[in-house]
C-alpha cells in the first residue's frame, strides 16, 4: 500500500516534468549502486531538479539539438563492455529503433491497416488475457492474435502478419550499437539480444541479422515462459552464460533493477524518445509528428557524424515545414482543379523541387519574379505604394543612404538631374523630409518614371506568355507573408489575361487588411496560419527573416525582365556568395529530411496528413530562442532591397527588433 502511495507521487510530481524525468532516470539508469544504498543522495538530488526544473522553470533544452547527449560517448562505452565475456542487449529502443516516436505508435499504422482505429487498445487487453489463460504467465504472438480474434473480432491471421510486417518496415539497426560493436575491443565479443515480448525469437533474429548485428542467441518471454520484468528470464541468461555478462536496457526495472538482482552487471541508457519529449512537446500528438520524431531523433541522436549547424537546422526544422507545404498543395490543387502552379522565386525554390519530386499531380513551374519586379508591371495604379516601398520606408531605416543611392536601387538614375526642382541633391541623406520631397518630384515626374520601365513590362509578357498558354486556374506559390506580390501580378493578369483565374496558396500568411481580404473571397490559402487558421501560431514579425532565411535560394534575386540573344528572360541583381554555403547546407538537411520522411510515408499503405500545426510547431519553438538563432544566423548577409549592399542577419534582427526580444 505505502509502495503504491508513493508511486503515485512520484509519477505525480516528476512525470509531469519531463526534464526531471529524464535526468533524474539517467541518474538512476547510471548509477544503480548508489541508487539503492544510498537513496537520501537520491532524494536529495531529485529535489535539487524538481527546485530548479519545476520550480523556477530552468529551460533543460539545449541547442543545437544534437548537442543533447542521449548516449554515453562511445570510447568510454567500450571500455566499460570490454571487461565482460558476453553483452546482452534488449531489443526494442536498443538494438532495434523505430522509425516513429515510439514502438507503441506501430499500432496506429497497423490499426490502420486492419480497418481497426483502436487497435492499440484491444491488443493490450487481449496481451493481457493471453498471460493470464497462459500456464507460465507469458504469451506468443499467436497467443495474442488468437485472444484478439475471440474478444474483439479481429482476424488472427491478419493481425499476426501486419504486427510483423509493421515492425520489419518501421525498424532498423540502432546505428550507434552497430559502431559500438564494430570496434575493435568488443568484435570478438558474444552477443545476445534479451526481450520481453509475444513475438517470436527466430523473427528477432532475421530482422537483425539483416540489420547488421551478430546475435549469438535471442531471449523473447513469450517463448520462454517467463519475462525479465519477473526477474526469471535473468536467471535463465545466467544458467546459460554464467555470470560475465553485462546488459545494456533502457528500461529501468526490468533492465536494470531485476538484472541486477540476478547478479548480472547492467549498462543503462535512456530511449531516444526522451529528447522527443524534451524538445518535441508541442501539446498533440498524431502520426505525423510520430514520424517527425522518429527521424529526427534518429539522425541526431543515433546516427553520428558532425551534421553541421545549417545541416541540422535544415533537416530538424526547414525539412517537416517544406514536405507537410506540398503535401497541402497537393490537396489544395485537386480541390481547387488548378492546371498550373507556379512557384516564386526565391524563397520557394526549394518547395519547387520537392512538390515535384515526391508530389507533381498538377504540371508546376518556377517562375522567377520578385516585389520588386512586379511592382514594375502596375506601377501606375501602383504607384503611391511603389514611392512608399523604394523611399519613404528606407528613410525610416537607422542605417542612411543618400538620394542618389535610392534613386539608383529604383534603377532611376536618369531623374537625378532634376531633383533641384525640390532643393534636393543625389548626395543628400534619405531622411523622412527628403522623402517627402522626393515623392513629390516623382509625382510630377511619373510618365518619365513609367517610361523607364516599359520595355520591362514588354519583355515580361513574352516570358509569361508560354507558361500560361492553354491554361485557365492558376495558382501562385510563395511563402509568405501579406500577398503583396501576388496582388500585383493578380492585377496585371487581370487586365492583360482575363481569361485566367488567379490565385495564391502561401505556406504562412499574417493578419493584415490585403492577406485577410484575399482570404476572406477566396483568393489565397493559408497552410501554416492565417487570420481564419491556426491563429495561436501566427508568426511574430520579429521572426520572419529567419524563415526566410531558411528557404531562401542562392540564386540572386530578380529585379525585372529584359531580351538575352532576342529571347525574353528575367534580369537578376547582383550576385552575393557570402550565405552560399549555408544555403547548401540547409537545403541539404531539408532535401534529406523529406526522402527519408517520404519512404516511410509511402509504406504506410493509407494517406498521411499533416496539418499546418504538425509542421509548424518544431520551428515556431525554436524560433524563439534568440541565442540560438543569432549564433546560427547572425553572420550571414542578405540583400534587404534590390540592388543595395548586403547587411548581416545580426543587423537586420537588431532593426526589427527580434535581438532585443526575450528569450522563451
Amino acid at each position: 500500500m505505502l509502495k503504491e502511495t508513493l508511486k503515485k507521487i512520484y509519477d505525480k510530481i516528476v512525470g509531469r516534468n519531463i526534464a526531471v524525468q529524464t535526468h533524474y532516470l539517467r541518474y538512476k539508469m547510471c548509477h544503480p549502486d548508489l541508487h539503492r544504498r544510498f537513496r537520501l543522495c537520491s532524494w536529495a538530488y531529485l529535489a535539487a531538479l524538481l527546485v530548479k526544473y519545476a520550480l523556477f522553470g530552468a529551460d533543460a533544452k539545449v541547442y543545437p539539438e544534437s548537442a543533447y547527449a542521449a548516449y554515453p560517448a562511445e570510447d568510454e562505452f567500450a571500455k566499460r563492455l570490454q571487461r565482460s565475456e558476453v553483452l546482452s542487449f534488449a531489443i526494442f529502443n536498443v538494438l532495434l529503433l523505430p522509425k516513429t516516436e515510439t514502438f507503441a505508435d506501430l499500432y496506429t499504422i497497423i490499426g490502420q491497416r486492419l480497418g481497426i482505429v483502436d487497435y492499440g487498445e484491444l491488443r493490450a487487453d487481449a496481451y493481457r488475457a493471453a498471460k493470464e489463460k497462459s500456464d507460465t504467465g507469458a504469451a506468443t504472438l499467436h497467443d495474442v492474435c488468437r485472444a484478439l480474434q475471440e474478444r474483439h473480432g479481429v482476424n488472427a491471421d491478419a493481425a499476426y502478419r501486419e504486427e510483423l510486417r509493421a515492425l520489419r518496415e518501421f525498424s532498423f539497426g540502432n546505428p550507434y550499437f552497430l559502431r559500438l560493436l564494430r570496434r575493435e575491443e568488443l568484435k570478438e565479443k558474444r552477443v545476445i539480444a534479451v526481450c520481453d515480448t509475444p513475438l517470436p525469437a527466430d523473427f528477432f533474429a532475421e530482422i537483425l541479422a539483416e540489420s547488421g548485428f551478430n546475435i549469438e542467441r535471442v531471449y523473447v518471454s513469450g517463448e520462454c515462459g517467463c519475462s525479465k520484468a519477473s526477474g526469471k528470464l535473468w536467471e535463465k541468461v545466467k544458467e546459460d552464460f554464467g555470470k560475465s555478462v553485462i546488459h545494456i536496457g533502457c528500461h529501468y526495472e526490468a533492465d536494470v533493477k531485476k538484472c541486477r538482482a540476478a547478479k548480472l552487471r547492467t549498462a543503462g541508457v535512456l530511449r531516444l524518445s526522451f529528447s522527443c519529449e524534451l524538445y518535441h512537446d508541442f501539446g498533440f500528438r498524431s502520426l505525423a509528428r510520430s514520424l517527425y520524431c522518429g527521424a529526427v531523433n534518429n539522425k541526431l541522436h543515433a546516427a553520428g557524424g558532425e551534421l553541421g549547424p545549417f545541416y541540422e537546422h535544415g533537416y530538424a526544422y526547414g525539412g517537416i515545414l517544406a514536405y507537410g507545404f506540398c503535401s497541402w498543395l497537393e490537396e489544395l490543387a485537386k480541390w481547387k482543379n488548378y492546371d498550373c502552379l507556379l512557384f516564386l522565386a526565391r524563397d520557394a525554390e526549394i518547395f519547387y523541387e520537392t512538390y515535384r519530386r515526391y508530389f507533381g499531380r498538377v504540371p508546376s513551374v518556377y517562375f522567377y519574379t520578385s516585389r520588386f519586379a512586379a511592382m514594375k508591371l502596375v506601377l501606375p495604379k501602383y504607384f503611391g505604394r511603389f514611392l512608399n516601398t523604394m523611399f519613404v520606408d528606407k528613410a525610416r531605416k537607422k542605417e542612411k543612404i543618400t538620394i542618389g543611392e535610392a534613386l539608383a536601387q529604383a534603377e532611376l538614375s536618369p531623374l537625378c538631374e532634376g531633383l533641384g526642382e525640390e532643393g534636393l541633391s543625389a548626395s543628400q541623406r534619405l531622411d523622412s523630409a527628403a522623402a517627402e520631397a522626393l515623392c513629390r518630384y516623382l509625382h510630377r515626374r511619373k510618365a518619365e518614371v513609367t517610361a523607364l520601365y516599359e520595355g520591362n513590362a514588354e519583355a515580361f509578357e513574352e516570358y509569361v506568355a508560354p507558361v500560361i498558354a492553354g491554361k485557365r486556374r492558376v495558382c501562385v506559390v510563395d511563402l509568405g507573408w501579406r500577398g503583396t506580390i501576388f496582388t500585383m501580378l493578380e492585377l496585371y493578369f487581370r487586365e492583360k489575361h482575363p481569361e485566367i483565374v488567379l490565385e495564391s496558396a502561401m505556406m504562412g500568411v499574417t493578419d493584415t487588411p490585403i492577406s485577410d481580404q484575399l482570404i476572406d473571397c477566396g483568393k489565397m490559402h493559408g497552410y501554416l496560419f492565417s487570420h481564419t487558421d491556426n491563429t495561436n501560431y501566427l508568426i511574430d514579425g520579429r521572426q520572419v527573416l529567419l524563415l526566410e532565411t531558411l528557404f531562401s535560394s542562392s540564386v540572386p534575386t530578380t529585379v525585372g525582365y529584359g531580351r538575352e540573344g532576342g529571347i525574353a528572360c528575367p534580369v537578376f541583381g547582383e550576385p552575393d556568395s557570402s550565405g552560399l554555403v549555408a544555403c547548401a547546407q540547409f537545403r541539404h538537411g531539408i532535401r534529406d529530411f523529406c526522402a527519408e520522411f517520404a519512404e516511410s510515408a509511402n509504406k504506410l499503405g493509407f494517406p498521411l496528413r499533416i496539418s499546418g500545426a504538425e509542421a509548424y510547431a518544431p520551428v515556431a519553438q525554436v524560433n524563439g530562442n534568440v541565442e540560438y538563432n543569432l549564433k546560427l544566423f547572425g553572420e550571414l548577409k542578405t540583400n534587404a532591397e534590390p540592388n543595395c549592399e548586403p547587411l548581416t542577419m545580426r543587423e537586420l534582427l537588431d532593426e526589427v527588433g527580434y535581438t532585443s526580444a526575450k528569450k522563451k
